[in-house]
């Protein structure tokens, strides 16, 4: 019991570091020093005799009131030095359940007073621990275990556990997970405190990202599912097993507010069975503990995936700036496809260009790699059938936060662009304003294209293989988003950035068309 006391103690003294900002601007504006407080777990005093010498030089106490307490009873701790309270010192407080690892750190305050106070919701074996400071300077510590004897009138914390897992008990693993990860974010609050890190959340209603992590762990297990708790250096949340694949599932991301009460009805599932390769991305989640979290490799368990609202799915709130993009640019996808619609249209105001084969190729940066992730594992094999009897397939790639897309089988040179003669030199002035064709390929021969030439035409890409074409300024004019593929170092490069013209660079897309 000693070791562990100790042990506990030097974990409490690491904790008492700064905290780091983790904070989601539409989740939590209050959690931004919130999780540094998981920087803990710092081994000291390995030997029994430093733990003796350490114990035995303490001049510290700690009195409890009531001495034998009850569950439910509001317990007041009260730290004496040399035998007497002095208000003048600094205390950091410590409080641990013994009996529940991993689930049993419970609480801390730093630069607090020589009195807190503290209500148990279960019973169990305790321990409560002081640092006491004076000037800066550490001058003691003490450690008082306790037991909190069981009744017939409070259920324990598996107790509570089971009751909630039998309102949460769904159809399947898949629907009992996410029940119960819908339990939390509807019962509980995050603790802007920065105090409340046990599993005794369930009871409390309210904790930091480690309380949410422990108890959603908790009920898993208690629902037969296997789960860890898993933390980097500044937060925690969980891996789960769900039909033998493992995923990764936030619930203090997901949950809808901040503050009392706890909120329904505004359920979330951005961080619901993520994998490694996604999770890993996102700030705040490099792992330091990782347990199965290496081992999420899977996303047909996400949410999004699993309900197909993937198709539809913007961001969590609707003044984000992803809701007006990743929305309209997902259903123009399908309706590009299942409608036979130009192959361009469902990449407005992105960079696009299409490849020798007439495939189209697009990449997406989004501003959190979940949406991208998500996309691409959706996308990825799609099948359209055309109403011209072409079947256009889907192949994605996924790394570093961005996905790219390939589409297959489209017959973009026969149908959607028009390839110039050899001899032309230039493409004089309104030469194609108004046409709606979407690719021009000129000849290496063509150097100049003139004012309006393709002036309010439908006109997405032009490719321009010569090293010095000049464009007109107001060679595209009413053309909106265009792209040049061309060699991006060349002269031509120069002149199309110059009339506002994106480029994409002609040796990548003969590449990516020969891969």
């Amino acid at each position: 019991m000693l070791k562990r006391l100790v042990w506990i103690m030097a974990l409490f003294c690491f904790l008492i570091t700064t905290t780091t900002a983790i904070a989601r601007d539409n989740i939590n504006p209050m959690r931004p020093e919130a999780e540094r407080l998981l920087k803990m777990k710092q081994d000291l005093l390995s030997t029994r005799e430093n733990r003796k010498a350490g114990r035995a030089a303490s001049n510290v106490t700690i009195h409890m009131d009531p001495s034998e307490p009850a569950v439910g009873d509001s317990i007041i701790f009260t730290v004496k030095v040399n035998g007497v309270i002095d208000d003048n010192v600094v205390v950091e407080w410590g409080i641990a359940d013994e009996g529940r690892d991993p689930y049993g750190w419970l609480f801390t305050r730093t630069n607090g007073e020589p009195t807190i106070e503290y209500v148990f919701y279960s019973a169990g074996s305790y321990s409560c621990f002081a640092w006491v400071y004076s000037n800066n300077e550490r001058i003691g510590a003490a450690y008082l275990d306790f037991a909190i004897e069981d009744d017939d009138t409070h259920l324990s914390l598996e107790e509570k556990a089971v009751e909630i897992v039998r309102s949460c008990k769904g159809i399947s693993d898949w629907e009992t997970a996410l029940n119960l990860h819908d339990w939390l974010t509807q019962n509980l609050y995050y603790d802007d405190t920065y105090e409340h890190y046990g599993a005794d959340a369930i009871y409390r209603g309210y904790g930091v990202c480690d309380s949410y992590a422990k108890a959603y762990a908790l009920l898993c297990n208690t629902a037969g599912i296997p789960a860890e708790r898993i933390t980097s250096n500044t937060h925690g949340w969980n891996t789960v097993c769900l039909n033998g694949e493992w995923y990764q599932v936030d619930c203090t991301w997901d949950d809808p507010g901040s503050g009392p009460p706890a909120k329904s009805g505004h359920e979330v599932y951005e961080f619901f069975c993520l994998n490694s390769t996604i999770m890993q991305q996102i700030e705040d989640h490099e792992l330091k503990t990782t347990g199965h979290a290496l081992d999420c490799t899977s996303l047909d368990m996400n949410y999004y995936i699993h309900t197909g609202q993937w198709r539809k799915w913007g961001d969590r709130e609707t003044n984000s700036t992803n809701q007006q993009t990743v929305v309209p640019w997902t259903m123009a996808v399908i309706r590009t496809f299942s409608q036979g619609y130009d192959v361009h249209e469902f990449v407005p105001g992105r960079p696009y260009y299409l490849e020798d084969d007439g495939s189209a190729v697009w990449s997406g940066v989004r501003e959190t790699p979940i949406i991208n992730g998500i996309w691409s594992y959706g996308l990825n094999g799609y099948d359209w059938q055309m109403p011209t009897g072409e079947v256009i397939n889907v192949e994605t790639e996924f790394e570093k936060g961005a996905f790219r897309f390939r589409l297959k089988g489209w017959n973009g040179v026969a149908e959607n662009t028009v390839i110039l003669p050899s001899s032309l030199k230039e493409i004089q002035e309104e030469a194609f304003a108004g046409t709606l064709i979407n690719t021009f390929i000129l000849p290496q021969s063509c150097t100049m294209i003139g004012p309006k030439a393709f002036a309010d035409s439908s006109v997405k890409t032009i490719h321009i293989p010569a090293e010095d074409a000049e464009i007109d300024t107001t060679a595209l004019d009413g053309c909106g988003y265009v792209i040049v593929v061309t060699d991006v170092n060349s002269e031509t490069a120069v002149n199309a950035r110059t009339a506002g013209l994106m480029v994409v660079d002609s040796g990548t897309a003969a590449d990516s068309a020969n891969n």
